[in-house]
This record gives structure tokens, C-alpha cells and sequence, in this order.
């Protein structure tokens, strides 16, 4: 039994290979590739189809490293800004979002433009849909004494518990704001947690 990994390296070493039939075989077979989620792609893998790079194939890739996601697993999103940087390579930026409100467009754009070493500093994501419901992007004290403020006020303000809703960066803040709102008796929906 293999695993993926180890079958991605054997493929990687016979592309290496001086007159490599495999390699010959993907340059006859194929004239365009085109590499979708790129940026979840790991040294090994770009390695693989690196062989190609300065052959007749033309590549085609698709990702975003803000949508980088799988780190953990290998994946290095810096191989996206490393294509970018090449002499040969094209960069076409998707600059309109289709789905979002601009509300919450602005709100990435504003955590986005925090985010040091990115592909696309300081390019702003425009919404195309209408306006839709205010958000607010804040950041909380350990405590956070200043959420269950902002939540109180809220609620004096006669806005509906059930229409607020707290967003995470990482899931093992949930217990800790959970905590805090009960211990400032604010009523939080147990399932939700």
C-alpha cells in the first residue's frame, strides 16, 4: 500500500529523469494545463509539474492565497507569489465579488489589508450586489468585557438577540466569549456553540 505522498514522489523523480518518456509523454499529450486551487499546492507537487514549467505546455493557475487553507496539511501559498514574480507569467487579479453585499466586501477588505506578505496588497474587492445588513470588525480584550459591552448595547437598543451573531477567527474562542456572555447573563443559544 502507497500513499500519496509517496506516489507524488516517484512521479516527481521519473519527471527528473534525463529523457524522461513521462515527461516527453505530458509534453506530446498536452499543449495547456490548468491547475486549479493553487494556493493549496505543496513544494512537492509544484516540483512535480515544475519539470513542465519551461516546456511547450502552457499552465494555467487558478487560486488566491487569502484562500489558503490547507497549511497544516503542507500546502505553502508562497509558490503563488513565487509564479507571479516570473518574468514569463501573466497575473489577472478577480477584483468583483458577486455574492457579497458591500458591507461585507469592505469588511474583508479592511482584515485583508491587515494580513502582511499577500499577493494582492492593497488591491480593494468591489461588491456588485446591493447594500445589505451593517456588520462591525472589532478586535476584544482577552476578557472580552468590550463584546459583552457592544452586545448590551445592542440589546438596549431594542435590536433582536437572535439577529446578533459573533464571528471567530479560530474555534477555541467559542467556550471562552460563550463564558463570558452567560457570566454577564446574556442569553446565547447553547446549540450554537
Amino acid at each position: 500500500i502507497y500513499n500519496f505522498v509517496y506516489l507524488n514522489l516517484l512521479v516527481k523523480n521519473v519527471m527528473a529523469e534525463p529523457n524522461s518518456w513521462l515527461k516527453e509523454d505530458m509534453i506530446n499529450k498536452y499543449k495547456a494545463i490548468l491547475v486549479d486551487e493553487f494556493q493549496d499546492i505543496n513544494r512537492l507537487q509544484n516540483d512535480t509539474i515544475g519539470s513542465l514549467y519551461n516546456e511547450k505546455v502552457h499552465f494555467t493557475f487558478v487560486g488566491d492565497d487569502d484562500q489558503a487553507i490547507y497549511e497544516w496539511r503542507g500546502a505553502d501559498s508562497d509558490i503563488i507569489k513565487e509564479i507571479s514574480a516570473k518574468e514569463d507569467s501573466q497575473v489577472v487579479n478577480l477584483l468583483i465579488n458577486y455574492r457579497n453585499n458591500p458591507n461585507i466586501v469592505n469588511a474583508g477588505n479592511h482584515i485583508l489589508n491587515m494580513i502582511e506578505g499577500r499577493a494582492k496588497k492593497n488591491l480593494r474587492i468591489e461588491a456588485r450586489k446591493e447594500d445589505g445588513p451593517k456588520i462591525r470588525v472589532m478586535d476584544y480584550d482577552a476578557k472580552y468585557a468590550n463584546l459583552v459591552n457592544e452586545i448590551n448595547k445592542l440589546l438596549l437598543s431594542g435590536r433582536e438577540a437572535e439577529k446578533i451573531y459573533v464571528l471567530c477567527r479560530m474555534n477555541n474562542e467559542r467556550k471562552a466569549i460563550y463564558e463570558a456572555l452567560k457570566a454577564s447573563k446574556i442569553k446565547v443559544k447553547e446549540d450554537e456553540i
